[in-house]
């Protein structure tokens, strides 16, 4: 008996030794097989048909946390939000520039997507004022907005009739006309902003082919890609001057906010074009994803519209809408998240854990200093931990005690932290009113030719077929 219990001692710390270190141990990270270090997981990538989807099978094999490689560049997959709390990536600024480099010759090097984080933050500092909700309400953008969704739907009746009409050859003009004014505070002639929105669509859809591999060689060598963004940043130059030419404002824009954030001319030009592309080519395509869904469940529509209709008076035009006034829908707002839920807005969010602060340990695995994470909105934003029967459109997910339940982490359309979005509040007053506004005037109905509509991911997500909708009055 004395033996098994010197045994039993000898043995213990042995024991207790063996299992502490095995919970303290840190694992190889798991991820996808390289056949060519030069490509990486990019071959893979295209086999999948986009990035996300690729994401989407990695996260089946390997679970929340893997690595991958495109070309020469390795980055980690976080893509579960208790584990990016736990890596402290809400309160990480840099981003991993090396995930942009492709999109460096059309947003430019020196735009927020590219200077480190202290110049970012203190660019973005000069938003916080113009982008606030308190400003928002003081300009003109709720009756811009109202105005520009009136065009779109007058547009849509007169030529559609009573037969079904394409949501997005009506959206883009009027809906790019509503950004305008609400960053620059002037607007254009109709021309010029026609050019405009042309010369961005060529740029993006050849910086598509190069990406794609569709032409070879570089973007910056193509004669055509330097002759679109000359007639993107000359628009770009004189709404900038003229602003600055401008003794007597309605109110602060964001082109305020711009001008005072830097002097240096390429940036101002650089941030202006993304402030204005991603404000209107983002929201043109939650529009549709929002119409889509409203019109597709009468039920989700009847139930926005019993909400306006108790909340916001008949005579209530676009000269006296106020944002409090639609402020005070709640419903409508739930609708708005899940739009960009189901959308996956955002696609990609990118940090880098930063110098100096020591490596994380996250799920047990080490993440050294330096290290790139990719946190994937649309595997967050599917998630059916976070958000049961994720494919379904269902705007109870963000009633509040759904909120509750859920990590900050879980929803992030818009980023987090010190990269969030500066024109967040613009984009939801954007899609809250005009979405309101639509429903207030108009019963929608889907083709029923349409069926689903999918995600189809590129420099944003756009719906993955054209989305036809009638459009009656009430």
């Amino acid at each position: 008996m004395l033996c098994f219990v010197a045994a039993i001692a000898l043995l213990l710390p042995l024991l207790l030794f063996y299992f502490l270190d095995r919970s303290r141990k840190v694992h190889v990270i798991p991820g996808p097989p390289i056949s060519d270090p030069q490509s990486g997981n990019t071959p893979q990538v295209g086999e999948a048909g986009s990035l996300p989807l690729f994401l989407q099978k990695c996260q089946e094999s390997y679970g929340d946390v893997f690595q991958i490689s495109l070309n020469t560049n390795k980055f980690v997959v976080i893509c579960d939000p208790d584990l990016l709390k736990a890596a402290g990536m809400d309160g990480i600024g840099n981003r991993a520039a090396e995930m942009y480099e492709p999109m460096r010759p059309v947003m430019g090097g020196s735009s927020l997507h590219f200077v480190e984080a202290e110049e970012a933050l203190r660019r973005r500092s000069h938003y916080h004022k113009v982008f606030s909700y308190r400003s928002i309400e003081q300009s003109t953008f709720v009756k811009d907005t109202i105005i520009g969704f009136d065009e779109m739907l007058t547009e849509m009746v007169e030529v559609g009739g009573n037969d079904f009409v394409e949501i997005e050859k009506f959206a883009y003009k009027p809906l790019f006309k509503v950004s305008v004014e609400g960053i620059f505070g002037s607007i254009r002639d109709p021309n010029e902003m026609f050019e405009f929105d042309k010369g961005y669509h060529n740029t993006m859809d050849l910086w598509m082919d190069y990406i794609s591999g569709k032409r070879t060689g570089s973007i910056i060598d193509d004669p055509k890609f330097h002759k679109n963004m000359t007639i993107l940043h000359g628009m770009l130059k004189k709404l900038l001057t003229e602003r600055q030419n401008t003794s007597v404002k309605d109110s602060e824009r964001a082109v305020d906010s711009l001008l005072k954030s830097t002097n240096d001319p390429e940036a101002l030009i650089n941030d202006a074009f993304m402030l204005l592309t991603g404000s209107y080519h983002n929201t043109v395509n939650a529009v549709q994803f929002g119409l889509y869904y409203l019109a597709r469940d009468p039920d989700i529509q009847d139930r926005v519209y019993r909400e306006i209709f108790d909340n916001i008076s008949p005579t209530v035009t676009a000269e006296t809408a106020t944002l409090a006034q639609w402020s005070k829908l709640e419903y409508l707002k739930r609708v708005v998240d899940e739009v960009l839920r189901v959308m996956n807005a955002g696609v990609l969010l990118t940090r880098v854990i930063p110098p100096g602060k020591g490596d994380r340990v996250v799920g047990g695995y080490s993440l050294p200093e330096g290290t790139s994470i990719i946190i994937p909105t649309p595997l967050l934003h599917h998630d059916a931990r976070l958000f049961p029967q994720p494919e379904i459109f269902n705007p109870d997910n963000f009633t509040p005690e759904a909120v509750k339940c859920r990590s900050k982490l879980s929803y992030v359309p818009f980023g987090f932290g010190k990269r969030l979005c500066p024109a967040k509040n613009l984009a939801l007053v954007e899609l809250l009113v005009g979405l309101g506004w639509v429903v207030r005037g108009f019963r929608m109905e889907l083709d029923p030719n349409v069926g689903h509509v999918g995600v189809k991911y590129g420099s944003s997500t756009y719906p993955d077929k054209q989305i036809r909708i009638r459009f009656i009055p009430r």
